[in-house]
C-alpha cells in the first residue's frame, strides 16, 4: 500500500496550508516593518516641524519691541533692572549669559529651563513633541520624558565694551535647544534619539546649532539709523562752479595741494549751500553744526556709515574726518569729464566718540578742472539727475543691531 498525501475537504493540503500561513507571516512582518519605519518618520517629521515652530515664535518674540519691552519690565534682575531704571548696566559676558523670562507681545510668558548648573534641580516647563506647553521636563540624564522632551535655555547678556558708563549695551538674548525624552542615555543627553547633536550649556559664546535662536540688539531698537545731506539751492547756485575754489570764503577751497571742507556742507559759506540737513533720525542719535560744515554722534558706539558725494566736471577725492583728523580708509573717488557728472561712494565703519565733529573734505587731483569740484554746474546747465542733495550720509549703529 503506498503513502499518499492526503487532501483534506476542501482540496488543500496540510502543506500547502502552512506555506500559507508562512507567506502570510512573511507579508505582515514585512508590513509590520514598513508601518514601524514610516511611524518613526512621522514622528520625526512632526518633531522637526515643532522645533522649527518653536524657533520661529521664539525669534519673533526676541525681534518684537513690544514682546521685548514686556520682557524688560518683567524682568527683576540685571540687566533688565538696570535698562528700566536707566542706571548703569553691569556688563555681562556671552560665556556668563544669565537667565530671564520671555515674555510675548500679549503678556504670556515663557519661563523655561535655568542654567546649566541647575540642572539638577527641577522640574521644567518644556513642550511636548507637538508643541503643547507641559511642566514636567527633566534635562537630567536618563531621566527625561516623552511627554514633556523639550526645552530651551533663555539667555542674555550685555557687553558694554566702547563707553562707560554703559547706558546702551549690545544686548546677546538666545535660546539653545534642549531635547531629551525618555529614551536618551547618558551619551545622548542634549539630543533627539541620535539625530542631531544639540550643544547644552548656560553660554551664548558658542556659534547656534540648527534649532537654536541667537539675536544681537539694542534695548529700545533692533536697529539705530540716521540720515543727514547737504543739499544746493537751485536758484543761487550759478557762482559755484567757476572761480570758486578761488575766491570761495567758506571753507570750501578744492585744490590739488591740501584738503578743504565741503564747502556745501556750511550754510552760507557758499553761494547755495545749504549746510546738513536731518533727513531721519528717529532715535536722536546725530546733530549737526552747519555753520561749522560738522555733524556729531549723541552716543558713542560702533558704526557704519555710506557716503555719497557728487562731483561735476572734476577729479576730486573725498574724505571724512574726526575732529580735523582724516579717517583711515574713509575716502572715495569722482572722476568726472567736462560738463559731466561723478558719483564718490564709500563705505567706512568706525568707533564714532560722542561730541566729536565729524566733516566731508575734499580735494582736487587735476588743476585743470578743480573750479568744478563743487557737485553740480554752474549758470543755465541743469543740476544733474533733477536733485538738490549733492552729499548724502547714512549711518547705522551696528552694534546694537542683530
Amino acid at each position: 500500500m503506498k503513502l499518499g498525501l492526503r487532501k483534506n475537504s476542501k482540496g488543500f493540503s496540510i502543506i500547502q496550508a502552512l506555506v500559507a500561513a508562512a507567506i502570510t507571516s512573511i507579508v505582515s512582518l514585512g508590513v509590520v516593518s514598513m508601518l514601524e519605519s514610516s511611524r518613526k518618520v512621522q514622528r520625526r517629521t512632526s518633531l522637526f516641524s515643532t522645533l522649527n515652530e518653536l524657533r520661529t515664535r521664539i525669534e519673533t518674540n526676541l525681534r518684537d519691541q513690544t514682546a521685548f519691552n514686556n520682557t524688560i519690565n518683567s524682568n527683576l534682575t540685571a540687566p533688565f533692572s538696570q535698562i528700566r531704571s536707566g542706571s548703569s548696566v553691569t556688563q555681562i559676558l556671552p560665556a556668563n549669559a544669565v537667565k530671564f523670562v520671555m515674555y510675548e507681545a500679549g503678556g504670556v510668558a515663557w519661563d523655561l529651563l535655568g542654567t546649566a548648573a541647575s540642572d539638577t534641580v527641577g522640574p521644567y516647563n518644556g513642550f511636548s513633541e507637538k508643541g503643547t506647553p507641559c511642566s514636567t521636563f527633566s534635562p537630567v540624564a536618563g531621566s527625561g520624558t516623552d511627554e514633556c522632551p523639550i526645552s530651551y535655555r533663555l539667555l542674555i547678556s550685555a557687553e558694554c565694551t566702547l563707553v562707560s558708563p554703559c547706558k546702551d549695551p549690545q544686548l546677546t538674548v538666545g535660546a539653545r535647544l534642549v531635547y531629551n525624552p525618555s529614551t536618551s542615555g547618558k551619551s545622548t543627553l542634549n539630543q533627539w534619539r541620535g539625530i542631531i547633536q544639540q550643544v547644552s550649556g548656560s553660554s551664548l559664546a558658542s556659534t547656534p546649532e540648527k534649532f537654536d535662536v541667537q539675536i544681537k540688539r539694542s534695548a529700545t531698537s533692533i536697529s539705530k539709523y540716521f540720515t543727514i545731506s547737504a543739499s544746493v539751492n537751485p536758484t543761487t547756485h550759478s557762482v559755484l562752479c567757476d572761480t570758486a575754489d578761488i575766491t570761495d570764503t567758506g571753507g570750501g577751497i578744492c585744490s590739488t595741494a591740501s584738503k578743504a571742507i565741503h564747502p556745501l556742507t556750511i550754510a552760507g559759506g557758499s553761494t547755495g549751500g545749504a549746510g546738513w540737513v536731518v533727513e531721519n533720525d528717529a532715535n536722536s542719535m546725530v546733530s549737526v553744526n552747519t555753520g561749522a560744515g560738522s555733524f556729531s554722534f549723541a552716543t558713542t558706539g560702533y558704526y557704519k556709515c555710506s557716503i555719497t558725494a557728487k562731483a561735476f566736471s572734476s577729479n576730486v577725492t573725498f574724505y571724512l574726518y574726526d575732529n580735523g583728523v582724516a579717517m583711515a580708509g574713509a575716502t572715495g573717488s569722482a572722476i568726472a569729464s567736462t560738463y559731466a557728472e561723478a558719483l564718490a561712494k564709500f563705505d567706512v565703519a568706525f568707533n564714532a566718540t560722542a561730541g566729536h565733529s565729524y566733516t566731508l573734505y575734499q580735494q582736487c587731483s587735476d588743476n585743470s578742472l578743480r573750479s568744478c569740484t563743487l557737485g553740480f554746474a554752474k549758470g543755465s546747465y541743469p543740476i544733474p539727475d533733477d536733485s538738490n542733495k549733492m552729499v548724502i550720509i547714512n549711518c547705522e549703529r551696528v552694534d546694537v543691531s542683530y
